[in-house]
């Protein structure tokens, strides 16, 4: 397919408007946004974030989970302090979900990404430690018992109030759900088809937006190399307002998981409600 027919197919697709059309069909979308790039990571708020840790959120409990662990391991006779907060990484839950869209980053990184810090690892921790932290391994000789799941099993109990689940899991299931869901659609594949004719007159043939960073041989030539393509696929993304698209699909399939599970939803946002109030009273008693 050209790139002007593949452009010329989409064009239906930003007049959808309303939502209806039964919960087994592909749902009518709303208006579609142009996103432009470097704003996506930021703009876009799907329906389901409204259930979900925030990035902002997930580094809070993250600060109060590393200061509960620590508490609990000086009493074992070792410290665990967090480790530095980078700063740099997804700054919104849309931050990569319809891949590298990011021209700064993809300067940078192509399609990698700066880190931001990471969890406790096993491997770095001596035997009696490991155990003291994860509750694996053999017992330290300390006459002290150590709590179930060890202290970050401890700390991850204080945080949730003893459930041993997280409160956004359910809609995280729901989230993930959607994408895939939106991601067969119909609107969704023509929308891929118009990126994917972009980037071949740029000289690369990917099927799809995820192709590009999970190809070995890219990465095999070279960073130069990957970095010109992440820049060009985020060029024909903007081209083809395939992000725009996506995302407007994706809404609709997660209003209607909304719909179909209010109650549930309502609950787990209360349940993120009170873990923030938590975390907050363990980093205001420091």
């Amino acid at each position: 397919m050209c790139l002007a027919a593949a452009l010329a197919s989409l064009i239906a697709l930003t007049g959808c408007g309303g939502e209806s059309g039964t919960e087994d069909d592909e749902p009518r979308i709303g208006p579609v946004p142009v996103v432009r790039v470097g704003t996506a990571g930021t703009a876009l708020q799907l329906p389901l974030h409204d259930y979900l840790f925030s990035q902002r959120q997930l580094r809070e409990l993250d600060r109060a989970r590393f200061l509960l662990l620590d508490r609990c391991t000086r009493r074992f006779g070792f410290p665990y302090p967090a480790p530095a907060y980078s700063g740099t990484g997804p700054t919104s839950l849309a931050g990569r979900r319809y891949g590298v869209y990011d021209a700064q980053q993809a300067k940078a990184y192509g399609y990698g990404i700066a880190g931001n810090h990471q969890p406790p690892e096993r491997k770095e921790l001596p035997p009696e430690r490991k155990y003291v932290v994860f509750g694996e391994g053999a017992s330290p000789a300390t006459g002290r018992k150590v709590p179930e799941g060890g202290c970050l099993g401890l700390a991850n109990r204080q945080l949730t109030g003893g459930s041993t689940g997280q409160a956004d899991s359910f809609p995280q299931l729901l989230s993930s759900e959607s994408f895939q869901r939106s991601r067969e659609d119909s609107r969704t594949r023509k929308a891929f088809g118009a990126w994917s004719a972009c980037m071949a007159q740029r000289g690369y043939a990917y099927d799809n937006p995820f192709a590009p960073a999970r190809d070995k041989r890219l990465r095999a030539d070279g960073k130069a190399k990957e970095i010109r393509v992440a820049v060009a696929d985020i060029a024909c993304k903007e081209k083809t307002n395939l992000v725009g698209i996506w995302y407007a699909v994706e809404s609709a399939y997660q209003r209607q998981s909304i719909r179909k599970n209010a109650a549930t939803l309502t609950s787990a946002k209360a349940t993120i409600k009170r873990n923030m109030w938590t975390a907050a009273s363990v980093l205001a008693s420091r």
